[in-house]
């Protein structure tokens, strides 16, 4: 009588599988529980030092998420240099040797102003037109609250980098004011942000057809809240609150014209 012998090979393969697979994993867990742990001190051409979990790095942005989990992006045009290692305010010792990193060759300077932007040349027809699709790089410079924003209120910006327009180039470091808005339905979540007025080479310029005339400043974009469950849960039912120094992108969807007030 013939006995079928399972062939050893089949029998044994799914076990290995397995195994392989519980070791890919292992890996990944480990690599990813390492970049977790990562921190980095960012100083500011301006001075200043920021410090905190990196979260995101690409060749334009440093993102790290800091004690009091709130998640700030910066430039690179803004880093002087950005330091691996863990603090020592953190209860844990500096490594040997921590990584100093330039963020470019032209920012090494502690000076805000050692990387003079453009100068600001007016249009003769004291017109500029931001048009639809130009992204435009800002950092608060106050709270944003959509707590008090319920009733409408200004804030104040800076834009980071150039941004081209029809008329002329707008430098960096213009200041920006917006209307903030926290519409009720959202519970806020939500902050509607308006153009009201900037002023490039310190001159004001205002939409055309502006708030006098009883037309909506134009939006430059909306702000929405992180999901729930990646807010802590202290916060969670709480107004959508962005700190000061926070950096924040719009894409226009319209195009905005504004006209030079005398």
């Amino acid at each position: 009588m013939m006995t079928n012998i399972p062939w050893r090979g089949n029998h044994h393969l799914p076990s290995c599988r397995l195994i392989f697979s519980l070791l890919t994993l292992t890996i990944l867990f480990t690599a990813c529980e390492k970049k977790q742990q990562e921190y980095v001190t960012i100083r500011l051409k301006d001075g200043t030092e920021q410090t905190g979990l990196l979260a995101h790095r690409d060749d334009g942005s440093v993102t790290l998420v800091n004690d009091r989990q709130v998640t700030r992006t910066f430039l690179k045009r803004e880093i002087a240099t950005v330091v691996i290692g863990q603090p020592a305010s953190a209860g844990k010792a500096l490594p040997s040797s921590p990584r100093p990193e330039v963020a470019s060759p032209a920012t090494t300077s502690a000076n805000p102003l050692a990387e003079t932007p453009t100068p600001f040349t007016a249009p003769g027809n004291g017109r500029i037109t931001l048009r639809a699709g130009t992204t435009i790089y800002l950092r608060t410079r106050e709270l944003l609250d959509a707590g008090e924003a319920a009733y409408k209120s200004s804030a104040t910006a800076q834009i980071l980098d150039e941004t081209g327009a029809e008329g002329g180039t707008i430098p960096a470091l213009t200041n920006v004011v917006m209307e903030v808005f926290a519409p009720k339905q959202t519970g806020g979540s939500t902050l509607i942000c308006s153009l009201v007025v900037i002023f490039p080479g310190g001159k004001e310029y205002r939409p055309v057809g502006g708030r006098e005339k009883g037309v909506p400043y134009p939006l430059l974009g909306i702000l929405h809240a992180p999901p729930p469950e990646d807010l802590p849960a202290a916060i969670r039912d709480q107004p959508y609150r962005l700190p000061s120094s926070s950096m924040i992108t719009f894409k226009l969807e319209k195009a905005i014209t504004l006209q030079e007030v005398k």
